[in-house]
């Protein structure tokens, strides 16, 4: 891929980097990558709540005897992923704020706190864009409880979410008009960071809550194809394998598979990336939208007990990328280069 290089500015992002969630490290990681790949210096900016910080520490450590190894495997993982950012918590001489990827205006979150500076506030830059931000089911007439969201938003230079819902939620409070971009896992090249796996033979499941019929359908599908069930990154009992994976071993799990099963955005869109033949559980807006953008809505498996007709048809992921994913992430970039310029 062809990158610009202009005049080296310093940019910050804002954005959930340091979950234990593998989607969201990577969304945060590939930004980064892109724009240090411009020639810019790249920082985060941590200005998270403590209801967050709370549930982030709490999802990497537990007292059960039977998840002490794997939650501390997990644990290190992280911590050794997260030092590829640079973090400061008030920057200063900011050229550039970008707020996203990721669910930085949803409102409905229960594991972190809407706060001003997720909406441009308090934080100074001399340009404030947004870059694929989300507000998965956020509807336009939530944004109206907070009053610092209107005044922030008019700060704004330029503004890319990820999703027609967010579009439809914000656009009625913004100055300009938004674009849509794809998330950051779809403009690099993920196959630079990938760490491999010698593991063969597998379906993997990426999930944090599959309901009883899922875990059914799953089982079902490894029984008919003689697959092993792979999990990463949860300790569950009906897995063949549980796998405390990096982020960056996660990728080589995807690539690596035979099959993905998923009911998240990032698991939809990471098998998208790397061009694996998945089914979706998409009952959540941002995952169903994700395969409306690229016209991939017959991999929604939401209500099948049986996704095994999903396994034996294959994804024409020429078309995909020719019609949907070039174009998409063309445009993105594009985007990127036009607002923060020289």
């Amino acid at each position: 891929m062809n990158y610009f290089r202009g005049t080296a500015m310093k940019i910050g992002i804002l954005t959930v980097f340091d979950a234990v969630n593998y989607g969201s490290f990577l969304q945060a990681f590939c930004l980064q990558e892109f724009l240090k790949k411009l020639g810019h210096e790249v920082i985060m900016v941590k200005k998270n709540s403590l209801i967050y910080e709370k549930w982030r520490f709490t999802s990497l450590f537990t007292y059960k005897p039977n998840k002490i190894k794997f939650k501390g495997k997990l644990a290190v993982g992280y911590f050794k992923a997260w030092k590829s950012f640079v973090i400061e918590r008030n920057p200063k001489n900011l050229d550039v704020l970008i707020v996203g990827s990721d669910e930085m205006w949803e409102l409905n979150n229960i594991t972190f706190k809407t706060i001003p500076e997720y909406f441009g506030n308090n934080i100074s830059a001399k340009r404030k864009i947004t870059y694929a931000v989300s507000s998965n089911g956020t509807r336009k007439e939530d944004v109206l409880r907070y009053p610092f969201i209107t005044e922030g938003l008019k700060e704004f230079t330029g503004v890319a979410v990820r999703d027609k819902s967010t579009y439809d939620a914000y656009a009625p409070y913004l100055t300009i008009k938004p674009k849509y971009a794809v998330d950051p896992t779809l403009i690099m090249d993920l196959n630079d960071y990938i760490v491999n796996t010698e593991l063969k033979n597998y379906i993997l499941c990426y999930t944090y809550t599959f309901e009883n019929y899922m875990i059914k359908a799953v089982k079902k599908l490894a029984n008919d194809t003689g697959k092993k069930i792979v999990v990463v990154g949860q300790n569950y009992e009906w897995a063949d394998l549980c796998i405390p994976a990096t982020p960056f071993e996660f990728l080589g799990l995807i690539k690596n598979s035979d099959f993905i099963v998923t009911d998240t955005f990032h698991g939809t869109t990471l098998s998208i990336a790397l061009k694996k033949d998945f089914a979706s559980f998409a009952y959540k807006t941002k995952v169903y939208s994700t395969l409306e953008l690229f016209n991939l809505l017959d991999r929604n498996a939401n209500g099948y007990n049986d996704i095994t007709e999903f396994y034996n048809r294959k994804i024409d992921y020429s078309t995909v990328y020719t019609n949907y994913i070039l174009p998409l992430r063309r445009d993105s970039i594009n985007y990127l280069k036009s607002i923060i310029g020289d």
